[in-house]
């Protein structure tokens, strides 16, 4: 005779099967409260993992000896979260770019290492003084400084790509399989660069736009063309109208956008230019972009993300944050595309130093 369940009702006695895939669907958050339910759920997910994550989260880090973190994400709205203890001096390093849960850091000493935010796994990158002909003293600044950085790694294989803007002359990559800091030619004043896809997407201050293909051994230009847009090295368009940053962003679609942050002196509001200067596929003349579809721009980070409200994160928008002026410079703010309003996303309460080195980064659970 088969016994009756005492309780049918009772969400703790699930089937196992049953409960995997209810957390298997769930986000981040949503997965961390599951867990506390109780025993049996807490049990499940530890054979499982929450869905991947396609919703930019934010990390501030301590400008103290402090080794915890604090994140923000975007679908919780208004909570932030402080880390454990990570053993990591963060205070001590400057994080230049994120990609995934990989950290490009540079430490006191000048020196570069990709680190994995939530394994703390470490990569060493090959020392770019001594390759590159430049000297540094100890604990002193090298004579050339990096000026921007961004890249690439495969969560499986560790293959990476590191790619850095030196004094504004020159652009340097290293990859995995060569362990070396080579110069990419015809890279000089560089005023923005992006990697997507293995192909380096670059922007000078003379208004040349280039691309470069990475799928070899060495990388190869394939297309360069010289952009006619205004005032794209002049800071100041005229008495009313000053350009903040320009910035190359890589979409989903794999089209690049060159997108100007300009301030209204007189409204005392921002707005945005964003000029198509690369379709996927199909080479054409730059044109004016009104519109972002379901997608949504992180533009300190150069990237799109496909948007989702539940999630946080609101299409046709750009997610930027505040510069220069006491007032909003710890805080994040979304600029829609269709109204042309400005609106605060989220206020930190943060120091302009901490705030000053935050970053956007995609994590992943299912890896970490």
């Amino acid at each position: 005779m088969m016994k009756k369940n005492v309780n049918p009702n009772s969400w703790s006695e699930l089937p196992l099967d049953l409960l995997n895939m209810v957390l298997r669907r769930l986000g981040f958050a949503d997965f961390q409260r599951a867990k506390s339910a109780c025993s049996s759920w807490l049990s499940a997910s530890k054979q499982s993992v929450p869905k991947d994550n396609h919703t930019p989260w934010l990390i501030l880090f301590p400008d103290d000896n402090n080794s915890c973190c604090t994140f923000f994400n975007p679908e919780e709205k208004e909570s932030v979260y402080k880390t454990q203890d990570t053993g990591l001096d963060f205070a001590k390093s400057v994080c230049k770019a994120t990609y995934g849960n990989w950290l490009l850091m540079q430490d006191i000493y000048y020196n570069l290492h990709i680190l994995n935010l939530f394994t703390k796994e470490r990569i060493i990158l090959p020392c770019m003084e001594s390759q590159l002909g430049m000297t540094k003293e100890k604990r002193t600044k090298p004579k050339s400084r990096i000026v921007s950085s961004l890249f690439w790694i495969d969560e499986k294989t560790k293959d990476y790509v590191v790619l850095c803007s030196v004094d504004s002359l020159r652009v340097v990559y290293s990859k995995k399989v060569n362990n070396s800091w080579n110069q990419i030619p015809e890279t000089s004043l560089c005023l923005d660069m992006v990697y997507k896809d293995h192909k380096f997407y670059f922007l000078n201050y003379c208004g040349y736009f280039s691309i470069f293909d990475f799928y070899g051994e060495i990388p190869q230009q394939t297309f360069q063309r010289e952009l006619e847009v205004e005032s794209i090295y002049s800071r100041r368009i005229s008495s009313r109208l000053s350009i903040v940053a320009s910035k190359l962003v890589a979409t989903v679609a794999g089209n690049v956008l060159m997108v100007q942050k300009i301030w209204r002196s007189i409204s005392m509001t921002w707005s945005f230019l964003v000029i198509e200067v690369y379709s996927s596929g199909n080479p054409k003349e730059h044109q004016l972009v009104n519109s972002l579809g379901n997608e949504s721009m992180l533009f300190d980070h150069g990237i799109t993300v496909l948007a989702n409200e539940t999630d946080g994160f609101i299409a046709n928008s750009i997610y930027f944050s505040g510069c220069g002026d006491e007032k909003d410079r710890n805080d994040l703010f979304r600029f829609n595309l269709k109204t042309h309003k400005t609106q605060l996303m989220h206020k930190f309460d943060s120091s302009p130093v901490q705030f000053s080195r935050a970053q956007w980064f995609l994590p992943s659970f299912t890896h970490a």
